[in-house]
Order: structure tokens, then sequence, then C-alpha cells
């Protein structure tokens, strides 16, 4: 199990391949994953410890134990988010290498698409945390046009296009997040979501009569999130 976040990309590949087939052949006892994942969980309690490559090592876990997670793993990743919409809080908390600022936050938004399924638990918290992330980008002197948070967040909601599209619609009267739904649809990891939209016009549609609708009557306000 350590072997799979073992930065040498040659052993993680010789363990994934040893692990998939053991688990082939026969089922692993809970005990055993629960001891051996544990070390390897318990640097994640910390924000301030995650690194890059820590992140990594989870993600390769997750590429092959999903079904051993559950939605606690990704609650716990969104309390460590929020504290990367704060450069000044980050700086003065941890040692990060150069580059980390951005790039850690990066690497916790790209595990969400790894986790068992639940895009009604994390879609607005998520989505919500990397418009801030972009608006902290400024004090990082990185701008949005080049934000690393975007392509990360396209996997989550390509793996999800139905759920995703019905979340942005309605919501695209905000222009932080309409400039972040046209973003996902630009990039290719976000295909799945634009190809979606493509077969179902008649949603776009029916979200912009409706807007447009609620828009036009006398003391109408447009609507909330």
């Amino acid at each position: 199990f350590k072997s799979l976040a073992n930065r040498n990309e040659e052993i993680y590949r010789v363990a994934r391949r040893g692990l998939r087939l053991v688990m082939n052949q026969q089922k692993l006892p809970k005990d055993l994953l629960q001891t051996s994942l544990r070390p390897i969980l318990k640097n994640l309690a910390d924000w301030r410890k995650l690194t890059v490559p820590l992140l990594q090592g989870l993600a390769r876990l997750l590429d092959l134990l999903a079904s051993w997670f559950n939605v606690t793993l990704g609650e716990k990743l969104l309390e460590h988010l929020k504290h990367w919409t704060d450069p000044e809080k980050v700086a003065s908390q941890r040692l990060a290498q150069p580059g980390e600022d951005a790039a850690v936050p990066a690497a916790i938004i790209d595990l969400f698409h790894l986790l068992p399924p639940s895009p009604g638990r994390f879609m607005d918290p998520l989505v919500r945390l990397t418009l801030q992330l972009e608006a902290a980008l400024p004090q990082l002197g990185i701008g949005r046009a080049n934000s690393p948070y975007r392509v990360p967040l396209a996997r989550f909601v390509a793996r999800f296009p139905a759920e995703a599209a019905e979340y942005f619609l309605p919501r695209l009267h905000e222009q932080s997040m309409a400039l972040l739904f046209a973003a996902l649809c630009e990039v290719k990891e976000g295909r799945p979501l634009l190809e979606h939209l493509v077969s179902h016009v008649d949603l776009i549609v029916d979200h912009l009569i409706t807007q447009h609708s609620v828009a036009g009557r006398p003391g109408a306000s447009a609507p909330t999130a």
C-alpha cells in the first residue's frame, strides 16, 4: 500500500499491478485495508502538512480503492480547501515551497472526481470554493485566465455532466459563475459537460425563458443562488 504513494513511477506501477491482481483474485480483508491505509490517511489530518506528492499519492489510492472511502474524506478535503482561500493565512501558518500556494489546492480539487459518487453533496461547496480560490489568485501573482483550478474542477463536473448542468444553468446570472462555467466547457477535460449541453439544448432554452420571465416581472430581482 505504501508503494502506491511512492514518488517513483515505476515502483507505483508495479505496486498497482500487484494489488489489482490480488484484488481480482480475492476480496481484501477490511481490517487489513484499514490498518494499511491508516498511516497514509493520518498525513491528511493537518492542512498545513499537505503537499502535492502526498495528494498525488492519495489520488493513486482513490483510483484503485475508491469504494473503500466515503463522503467523510470529501468533507475533510473541503475543510482543508477553505484554508487556502486566504493566502495571507497560508503564508503565516505553513512553510510552503515556491508555487505550492496554488498547486496544493489544485491537487485537492483534483481528488474529487475520484471519490465515490456524491455530486449533490460536493457540487456547490466545491464550485464556490473554487471561485474564492480564483478571487485570491492575484495575490499570488496569477491571473484568473491562468487559473490552475479549472482543469481539476472540469474533471469533476465532467464525471457528472447532467448534475453540473442543472447546477450551473440557474446560476448564470452570477458573472463569476457564468465565466467559470464557460471556462469549464472550453477545456478538453470538460468536454462531457459540453456534449451534454449540446444534446440537451432544451435545458438551456428552458432556463433562459425562466430567467427572462422572472426578470421581466415588476419589482422582480435577479434570482438568487
